[in-house]
């Protein structure tokens, strides 16, 4: 699956949704999503505004935990699963991990968005070497 990690510079990041976000959701969205392009930069990644420009695709989703019976979680928890693509459609690498703690939601998604940036580039590291 990493094979082609290491041919990856420049990333389309897919910030499209099937639903309609309310004005909180659309600000937690717009700070994730910015926060992640600053951390994969950080990175040494490009981001681009076109898939045509990009040799790669992130895309996935976050959300909260949601207790249907029973207490909530104290502190609140957070999942994120994330995945790149290449131009044909193949994932050639993903994350999915969980992030709880008593901190802002923008805090928490500031912190997972470094933890996908900097998982990214432990594994394009890896890459190279192979």
């Amino acid at each position: 699956m990493e094979k082609t990690l290491s041919l990856i510079n420049k990333i389309f990041i897919v910030e499209e949704h099937e639903y309609i976000l309310t004005p909180d959701a659309i600000k937690r969205e717009t700070n994730f999503y910015t926060s992640l392009k600053k951390e994969l930069n950080r990175y040494g990644f490009q981001t681009v505004n076109y898939k045509e420009n990009a040799d790669a695709i992130l895309q996935g989703e976050y959300g909260d935990w949601i207790v249907l019976d029973g207490p909530a979680f104290d502190p609140p928890k957070y999942n994120y699963k994330y995945g790149l693509i290449n131009p044909v459609g193949q994932r050639i690498w993903k994350i999915e991990f969980d992030m709880q703690g008593r901190q802002s939601v923008e805090e928490i998604d500031n912190k997972a968005a470094h933890k996908i940036a900097d998982k990214l580039y432990k594994d394009y590291r890896k890459s190279l070497k192979r």
